[in-house]
């Protein structure tokens, strides 16, 4: 095994921002080199610290298969986000090498125009019809591969949302009982051409920690999460990394195998002033 290149790796994923801010300064060779030869998972977290704009450049400039690989390991929202940003092209080469499970839930997304909840949602959401017993329910959710988080949500005949139950709710009701019993309605719920002021201002999150995303049918194609409401109220920007932070971290970087990384630098951080005699 390359140590050095391990201990690079280490870096980039113990300080993912800080190795951000030296890719943002690299020259285009040096960036498609290091995110060729690192670790997947050091390559995805430092990619994932990036601007939007810095990350889909650096998909552009790998290969399209080593792109998904990359995009593959990022959050569903992170990655269609970053999808939206490159060459329709290069969207769909990126696409092509994706596995169907992941890449059908990101095509979902791109369907929805940017900044509404369709497009920043989490499209892979369980559902149960409302004349499900609670004892059927249960044997489902205890199967492998579950994405449940807090609630069920309940469809009628015509697929449409109708009601919602917590675990809780569905854990502590008689298993004869059938869900249609048991739900809570109406549902608080975002429509999925829902643009940032209706999601921020929605009385649910009062409420909820997530919220189901419904079409114009009513269906249910998704669920907002709680993390994505407080990402779009707007986090503090990226901290503006001082030429002197940018030269500690490149020279960290140099130090632990990550060679060629100082190139592009020197236009960046000025030469030491000779004092005055």
């Amino acid at each position: 095994m390359n140590l050095e290149k391990n201990i690079a790796d280490t870096f980039a994923t113990s300080r993912p921002s800080d190795a951000a801010r030296v890719l943002e300064t690299l020259g285009e060779n040096d960036l498609r080199e290091l995110l060729d030869e690192s670790d997947l998972r050091a390559a995805a977290t430092v990619v994932e610290a990036l601007t939007p704009l810095e990350a889909s450049r650096c998909l552009c400039l790998v290969s399209a298969s080593r792109a998904a690989e990359i995009l593959y390991e990022l959050p569903l929202d992170r990655a269609a986000d970053l999808l939206r940003r490159v060459g329709e092209g290069a969207r769909e080469a990126i696409l092509s090498h994706l596995p169907e499970p992941r890449r059908r839930p990101l095509q979902k997304l791109l369907s929805f125009p940017e900044q509404t909840a369709g497009a920043m949602m989490e499209p892979r959401v369980e559902s149960f019809p409302q004349g499900m017993t609670v004892e059927a329910t249960l044997r489902k959710i205890r199967q492998p591969g579950s994405h449940l988080r807090y609630y069920l949500y309940i469809l009628d005949d015509d697929l449409v949302l109708t009601g919602v139950a917590s675990l809780r709710e569905i854990a502590s009701a008689s298993v004869r009982k059938t869900l249609r019993s048991i739900m809570t309605r109406p549902v608080h719920s975002l429509s999925a051409r829902a643009g940032k002021n209706a999601i921020l201002e929605h009385p649910g999150w009062r409420r909820y920690p997530l919220l189901p995303v419904v079409d114009e049918a009513g269906r249910l194609i998704g669920v907002f999460r709680y993390e994505t409401f407080r990402r779009l109220q707007g986090l503090p920007d990226l901290e503006e990394a001082s030429p002197l932070r940018v030269a500690l971290a490149v020279g960290e970087l140099f130090w632990l195998g990550a060679s060629g990384l100082l190139r592009g630098l020197e236009e960046r951080i000025p030469p030491p002033q000779r004092e005055e005699a």
